[in-house]
């Protein structure tokens, strides 16, 4: 952890449910500079993560906000089919990018703060930035040349998906599922894999690659932009770091 003390603006923090982001939320708390806290609905989540963030946040009393997407993965899948690692910032532009989009008109000053950190992995530490700029938002990275051994000693809980998939589950797109985690997401949670099964037969003869969901794994991955470590903060995040 690093023990300087460093100036921090006051900021919404962007809170997805996993290590990195109630970290952030947690030190811009103890600055007194958390605005409130800030997540995003892209309309695939797992089931109980919206109610694990509304706990965790009363327990802290954290002021929490939501801002949804206008975009509707089905229909993104119908005309793309299911993304891989190469439409992962198409799909995060839809799903993320317009919720932004929402905070922004609701905060036209507003600056947001990530999770960001650029130990997290190869990809992270080539592509992250302490400071970014995605759809005239501000996002700021308060952790981002920290280890997360604060997140371990003050004892934070992470989303329920992690038992299962090892993601927060705020987004549930595949572009980055790593091999086996399709499976995964069967076993955890069978009714989304169904809803995603469905909607690959929908589109299976104008997509044959592309319509299983988490395809993507067998495709070298390159690596993320700023704007998606940004804000993707948990997106594969247990990938090979052959990959990067």
């Amino acid at each position: 952890m690093n023990t300087r003390t460093p100036y921090y603006p006051p900021c919404y923090a962007l809170l997805s449910g996993g290590k990195d982001s109630f970290s952030a939320t947690q030190v811009l708390a103890d600055a007194d500079r958390l605005l409130g806290c800030v997540a995003l609905g892209t309309g695939i989540s797992t089931p109980e993560w919206r109610d694990f963030l509304i706990d965790a946040c009363r327990k802290r009393g954290w002021p929490l906000e939501f801002h949804h997407t206008t975009s509707n993965y089905e229909d993104l899948v119908r005309k793309y089919g299911f993304p891989g690692p190469g439409m992962h910032q198409q799909f995060m532009t839809y799903l993320k990018g317009r919720a932004i989009r929402e905070f922004r008109r609701k905060h036209p000053n507003g600056i947001l703060a990530s999770g960001t950190r650029k130990d997290e992995s190869q990809r992270r530490f080539v592509n992250a930035k302490p400071v970014s700029v995605w759809e005239g938002v501000s996002i700021f990275a308060p952790i981002y040349d920290w280890t997360w051994a604060f997140f371990n000693e003050r004892g934070f809980v992470r989303a329920p998906a992690y038992q299962t998939l090892m993601v927060s589950g705020d987004c549930l797109c595949g572009a980055f599922a790593v091999q086996g985690e399709a499976a995964a997401l069967r076993l955890g949670y069978p009714t989304i894999a169904d809803r995603f099964d469905a909607l690959g037969r929908e589109i299976q003869e104008a997509f044959p690659k592309r319509c299983k969901w988490g395809w993507g794994w067998q495709e070298k991955r390159k690596g993320k932009s700023a704007k998606e470590a940004a804000i993707c903060q948990e997106c594969s995040l247990f990938d090979p770091l052959t990959t990067d």
